[in-house]
This record gives structure tokens, C-alpha cells and sequence, in this order.
């Protein structure tokens, strides 16, 4: 890092970094000035073993905002670098503040010689780091274990300043997690934890099946599932008292789903009580088509768009969990392509200003990280041509809920695999899922390692990683996701013709007659109501294909001929489909 002159230094708060004395270990000042670069500071580092004479001399000249100054060596060497450093201070007129790094014994003994206003010991959260630069700038700094008395901004607002992690413009996303425990009790105590641990920004509460589905009938729940899936939810104060759990440590945001009927009860009820960060909601499922209520499809399908239309009203970001659901079912993949950008578009209808684009990578469980990339990068490409001034698209990313081992040291090298490859999209939020999924629900414990985990991903890869884009298989596997996915929205669009709609896409009968007819299926909905459930698929080169009878792969204007009976379309014209536009350089 290049030092800059006296008269660079003008217009923003200064801070001024190295280490200390016979201590050459300057790698920790050195990040630290460099996230402070991308925070608004303006940064000097003088070096590395930096005598306490000259460290003051510059502090004198320069007068910063803060020193920040680390030492790695032996306590007992620490002491007497730091002894002479506080003699030296009190020769010269400073006032900013002192901020110490070190490894736990050192730290230990700057703290005893109360010198220091804020030490960091590595390992800190970006939370907690932002927090302290916050400080600098003169917010109070909060204090672990204490309610928090500072709310955090809009979730809009935090999206959208997000600090970048390094010179190539990776951002460091928000963490979520998924949490809810069969008890209350334990699931608001889990949430004091994670929210004291300062490792999340984002705990999304998971209510057990009778709660998404019966909180407003009671008189219809089954006591004997209580607590099967989640928390057991089932009064506004069970909300209340998590939302007060959070506030403390970092104060993360809290979600939740949106029920799997009532669903505009539910965001009223959410909004009203925990202030939900953003809606989440499918265009298609819980509903007869999962089994998760007995809502007909089509019912369900309009009164989704209903909550969907409901947070867009009152400015609230929308996430629309429905393309991740049909490969939880081995559907092709050009399925999942088709549903990430209807729902987009159904978003954009329906009057959603943010959208929050979930992409499930390992999904379905066979799904290779190549392929992955392709088959993400179609998504992310397509729901982002829907971009204008009124809509904007973020990217949230996360592992397959399928594809994680019940070993759970297997798992946990999983975590780190997927974080790594998914961090090649430069998401706006990472949704983490714990290493136990495949074994037990998360304890508050085992998401806080789970968030570790990703974190200590993220600051590795935050040093750069090689573009994986650049390999022609990526490309090519892109590309013709992208082609055929157009040819299935072609399809869309003429049952939408045959039936004189104006917006098939969003066109909740048109949506529902392409599922009952087959234009979107899966292996795993066989025997349900709504859906044929006849198409086969199977793992080709990483991907999920669809195959014919003998196993043989069918590309998109082949698998469409059986729907198109179904549904009495002229097949013809779905043979002269071409897609409309080429894939971009990703």
C-alpha cells in the first residue's frame, strides 16, 4: 500500500496503522486499513516494526482519527513496546483514538494497561467491524451482551451499501440462516445466542407445519405434529418474543415464511410483529401440487400473487421461493430456469420494486458445480434483463438443502465447497445451511459454526479467485439452458394465446393449466392432483435432464410434444420456436 503525502489526506477521516516495536507481523493492520479504504477512510500504513518514537512523530503530523497499531510476539515483549508507546504519546498533542490487534496474550495485556479504546483479537465479524468504523465516525459503539438500542437501516438500505471486500468489487454479503426449534422456549433463547454471537445478519424463523398452516384455524391443528418442522408458533406474543430476543449483539433482522394458507393474514400478522425483512412466498406450491395445504392450484397461485401484490404495496422486498422447489423434485433443469424468471416477472407485475432472486445450488443433489455455474448463470441472467429504474434484482445464493452427507465432518467440508463456489456470483445475501441438515435441525450452536464456516470462506476467497466463467464448458452448458428456456417460455406464452391472455406469464390460470398440463413437471409430483408427474429425468454430465423412455435425452422442443397433446396446442409451432436473444458474456 502505497503512502500517501500529507496533502492527499484531506476530506475524510484519517487512520494511521502498523506494528509495532520488533514485531514485522503487519498482515492484520494492513486488511484492517484496506476495509477501512473501502469504508469511506482515508488510510496510512507506515509498516511493519515501526519504533513507538516514529509512530508518535506521524501521529503528531497527521493527527487521525485513530492509531491502529498491532503486536504478535511474547506478552512480556508486548508490555515493553507498549510502556514505551504510552511514554511517547504523552510527549505529544493527540487526541483520536487507540486500537490495538493481537493474538489473545497480547490483546490480554493491552487491555491490563487500559490504553486502548477498542482491541481486536482476528476472527471478528464484518458486522462488528463495520460497527467500530461507525464509531470512528462517532456513533456510539454497542456493547456485547447489552439490548441494543440502535435499530439497523431498512433491509433495502443495507442491500444496498454493502461493503466491497477488494479491489475487484466482491461484496460482503448479508449471512442468513434458517432457525426454529420444536420449542419455544429454546427457539427464543437460540435467537438471544445467534444475535450475541454477531456472526449473522439475517435469522430466518422456521415454524413447524401447523403454525404455516393453521395459526388462524386452531381449531384444525394436530397436537400430535407440534413442533414437526419448526418452531411451535402459535400467538402473536411467540413472535413478540422473538422479536425481542434479537435485539441484542448485532440485532439481525428476522423473516419468516409466509404459510401455506392465509398467506396475506400471515404478512399482515409478521410485519405487525417482527417487522418480517422481506416477504417470502411461492407463485405455485403449498398448495395441492406439495401437499402442504389443500389449496386447488390455481386458487393458490392468485392468492400468492395477492401477499406477493400486498408487500409490494407497502414497500417491503419480495423473494419468491419457487424455482429451487421443483428441482427439490428432479424436474429439468430448463424447468427451474423457467420459473426463476417467471417469478421475476411476476414480481415486476405485481408491482415488487426489490426483488430477492434465491438461487439453490446442489440442486437436485447430483447437480455438479460446473453445471451449477451454468445453470445459475442462466438464471441470474434472465431474471436481471428484467432490470429497469422501478425493478432492481439481488442476488441471494444457497446450498442444496439434499445434497449435504449425514457424516457431519463430510458436511462441513460441503459448507465450505458450496460457499466457495457460490461466492463466484458476488451475492447480495448468503443463505447458510447448517452442516447437520441432513441429520438434525440446527441447534443455535450449530448455526453459529455453520455461519463461521462461510465467513472464513469468504475471507479467503475475499483475496481473489480465478473466474471460472472463462471455461468454455461453463459457457457452452449456459448457453443452451438459456436457448432452451426460451423455448419453454414460447410454449408458455401460446397456451396463453390458445386461451386469449394478455400476460401468460403472469397469468395465474395460464400458470396453472402449464402445470396441469405438463409444460411444468417433475419426477416427484407423480400421484399429485394438479400435475401429470410423467416426465423422467436423469443425471447427464452433472446436469438434470429430461430422457425419453430408453433413457435417451430429449432437448426442450422434444420433452414439450407430450404437453402440447395435453393441452391441444399446435405442436408445429412449438417446433418453429428459436430463442429471441443470445446469452451475454458472462
Amino acid at each position: 500500500m502505497r503512502e500517501k503525502s500529507t496533502s492527499e489526506l484531506t476530506g475524510r477521516l484519517k487512520l494511521v496503522g502498523c506494528s509495532l516495536g520488533n514485531c514485522v507481523h503487519v498482515a492484520g493492520v494492513a486488511n484492517f486499513l484496506r476495509l477501512a479504504e473501502s469504508n469511506g477512510f482515508t488510510t496510512i500504513l507506515l509498516g511493519a516494526a515501526v519504533p513507538p518514537q516514529i509512530l508518535t512523530e506521524r501521529l503528531a503530523e497527521i493527527q487521525p482519527a485513530a492509531a491502529c497499531v498491532s503486536y504478535r510476539l511474547t506478552p512480556e515483549n508486548c508490555r515493553q513496546v507498549l510502556n514505551k508507546l504510552k511514554e511517547a504519546l504523552a510527549t505529544i498533542n493527540f487526541h483520536g483514538k487507540l486500537l490495538f490487534g493481537g493474538t489473545a496474550a497480547t490483546v490480554a495485556v493491552a487491555e491490563e494497561l487500559g490504553m486502548f479504546d477498542y482491541c481486536f483479537i482476528g476472527g471478528e465479524n464484518m458486522d462488528r467491524i463495520t460497527a467500530v468504523f461507525e464509531w470512528l465516525r462517532g456513533k456510539p459503539l454497542l456493547v456485547e451482551g447489552d439490548l441494543v438500542a440502535q435499530e439497523r437501516p431498512p433491509i433495502q438500505e443495507a442491500i444496498d451499501n454493502l461493503p466491497i471486500i477488494n479491489r475487484q468489487g466482491l461484496r460482503m454479503p448479508l449471512l442468513r440462516h434458517h432457525f426454529g426449534l420444536p420449542s419455544m422456549e429454546e427457539t427464543v433463547e437460540g435467537v438471544r445466542q445467534i444475535s450475541e454471537a454477531r456472526v449473522l445478519d439475517v435469522i430466518s424463523i422456521g415454524s413447524d407445519q401447523n403454525a404455516q398452516e393453521y395459526f388462524f384455524r386452531p381449531e384444525e391443528l394436530d397436537s400430535e405434529l407440534d413442533g414437526a418442522g419448526g418452531a411451535p408458533i402459535r400467538s402473536e406474543k411467540d413472535l413478540l418474543d422473538l422479536h425481542h430476543s434479537r435485539q441484542y449483539g448485532n440485532r439481525p433482522y428476522l423473516r419468516i415464511y409466509s404459510g401455506t394458507q392465509d398467506l396475506k393474514k400471515w404478512a399482515e400478522l409478521s410485519v405487525r410483529t417482527i417487522d418480517n425483512a422481506w416477504g417470502t412466498i411461492p407463485l405455485s406450491w403449498y398448495s395441492e401440487l406439495d401437499g402442504r395445504s389443500k389449496r386447488p392450484l390455481a386458487e393458490a397461485i392468485r392468492e400468492n400473487m395477492s401477499a406477493i401484490r400486498w408487500y409490494a404495496q407497502i414497500g417491503k422486498p419480495v423473494e419468491i421461493n419457487e424455482p429451487h422447489q421443483w428441482s427439490l423434485r428432479d424436474a429439468p433443469d430448463t424447468v427451474a430456469v423457467a420459473m426463476a424468471y417467471i417469478s421475476a416477472y411476476a414480481a415486476k407485475k405485481l408491482g415488487v420494486k426489490q426483488y430477492f432472486a434465491q438461487y439453490m445450488f446442489n440442486n437436485p443433489s447430483f447437480t455438479s458445480s460446473l453445471h451449477d455455474l451454468a445453470k445459475i448463470a442462466a438464471k441470474s441472467v434472465l431474471v436481471e434483463s428484467l432490470e429497469d429504474e422501478e425493478f432492481r434484482t439481488y442476488r441471494q445464493v444457497r446450498a442444496g438443502l439434499a445434497h449435504f452427507a449425514v457424516d457431519i465432518d463430510v458436511a462441513k467440508g460441503q459448507l465450505g465447497m458450496a460457499t466457495s463456489v457460490m461466492m463466484n456470483f458476488n451475492p447480495h445475501i448468503l443463505h447458510v445451511v447448517s452442516f447437520t441438515e441432513a441429520d438434525h435441525v440446527a441447534r443455535a450452536d450449530e448455526v453459529i459454526e455453520s455461519a463461521k464456516i462461510a465467513g472464513g470462506v469468504i475471507r479467503n476467497i475475499s483475496a481473489g479467485i480465478p473466474n471460472p466463467f472463462a471455461d468454455p464448458r461453463i459457457k457452452e452448458e449456459a448457453e443452451r439452458l438459456f436457448a432452451e428456456t426460451q423455448v419453454l417460455l414460447g410454449a408458455v406464452k401460446l397456451l396463453g394465446e390458445s386461451i386469449d391472455s394478455s400476460d401468460p406469464l403472469a397469468d395465474p390460470g395460464v400458470l396453472a393449466r402449464a402445470i396441469s398440463g405438463g409444460i411444468f413437471d417433475a419426477p416427484h409430483l407423480r400421484g399429485q392432483p394438479c400435475v401429470p408427474g410423467t416426465v423422467r429425468t436423469l443425471p447427464v454430465n452433472g446436469g438434470c435432464v429430461a430422457v425419453d423412455e430408453n433413457g435417451e435425452e430429449l432437448n426442450e422442443w422434444q420433452r414439450l410434444r407430450e404437453p402440447a397433446e395435453r393441452l391441444k396446442l399446435d405442436y408445429s409451432r412449438i417446433l418453429r420456436l428459436e430463442p429471441e436473444i443470445e446469452m451475454p458474456d458472462l
